[in-house]
């Protein structure tokens, strides 16, 4: 998935979401989460600071 973090401020949220990937604890019901990453992170100052991530998440179903 791709996210787009627009303003400073949101980029301020997007870099504390890269700081706090590794150690989350995902919740999604019937599915374990086995892997999560940011695969790409680009960012740019103007016309306003932007930064876009792309992460990838392994799903596995809950038996």
């Amino acid at each position: 998935m791709t996210w787009l973090f627009s303003g400073a401020e949101a980029v301020e949220c997007g870099e504390a979401f890269i700081a706090a990937l590794p150690d989350h604890e995902f919740r999604i019901p019937g599915c374990l989460v086995a892997d999560a990453t940011i695969v790409e992170v680009s960012s740019s100052q103007l016309p306003e600071p932007m930064m876009t991530l792309t992460i990838e998440i392994l799903l596995l179903e809950e038996a």
